[in-house]
């Protein structure tokens, strides 16, 4: 089943492989302090604007709200959903809590610096539980998710687009550096790939929720 969805979905898979590839180089050819004062310089203007619309679609309550709208109408897509929010949360917050807690955030770390960044007005700066990035797994745990159940190649490779931009979004406003969005969209993509392949859901829990609740009333 894994090599199935693996070849149905090139068109995501191969544009995020090309991702993690090119973050990993940089990752390894540069310090993580160099490398994101190489993208800081490119804050300010309209892509202010691009980027705090983008970020604010990786929030956890996005994956939540997809859950419940898909209730009413897959059920089945609804609980696959579901386990991957939980088992990507889990995988997430297991480095931020305990394997890599002492990991800090652009802010924290160039204030520590006197390196002064560009930051845009009036957004809070997180500090600690830089790794890895939680806007950056929710956005490609959902696109890929939906990715995977699109047959239309154009719109996998968009939905793939989109995920990396929201993903950069978190370094572009100083929130995560590269490696931290490396490891969110691992996770994230890993955990679907995983699930789909193997959560063997039966066909049953295909009846929506508001098809299930109009059979009890009868």
């Amino acid at each position: 089943m894994l090599k199935k969805y693996v070849r149905e979905n090139l068109w995501f898979l191969v544009p995020w492989l090309l991702f993690v590839i090119a973050c990993s180089y940089f990752c390894i050819a540069y310090s993580k302090v160099d490398l994101h004062l190489m993208s800081n310089q490119f804050v300010g203007g309209w892509s202010d604007t691009l980027f705090l619309i983008l970020t604010s679609t990786g929030d956890g309550l996005i994956i939540i709200i997809a859950i419940v709208i898909l209730l009413f109408f897959n059920t089945r897509m609804a609980i696959q959903l579901a386990i991957i929010f939980v088992i990507s949360s889990i995988i997430a917050h297991l480095f931020k809590d305990v394997l890599m807690v002492h990991m800090y955030r652009p802010y924290y770390v160039f204030n520590h610096l006197h390196i002064k960044l560009k930051l845009i007005n009036g957004m809070y700066m997180n500090e600690v539980s830089s790794f890895p990035s939680g806007h950056s797994m929710t956005a490609f745990s959902l696109l890929a998710f939906f990715a995977f159940y699109i047959r239309n190649n154009y719109i996998k490779l968009f939905f793939c687009i989109t995920a990396i931009l929201i993903a950069y979004s978190r370094v572009y406003l100083s929130q995560h550096f590269l490696m931290d969005i490396l490891g969110g969209s691992l996770i994230g993509v890993i955990t679907v790939l995983l699930v789909m392949a193997y959560s063997n859901i039966s066909m049953k829990y295909n009846m929506p929720l508001r098809a299930y609740l109009k059979l009890k009333k009868e």
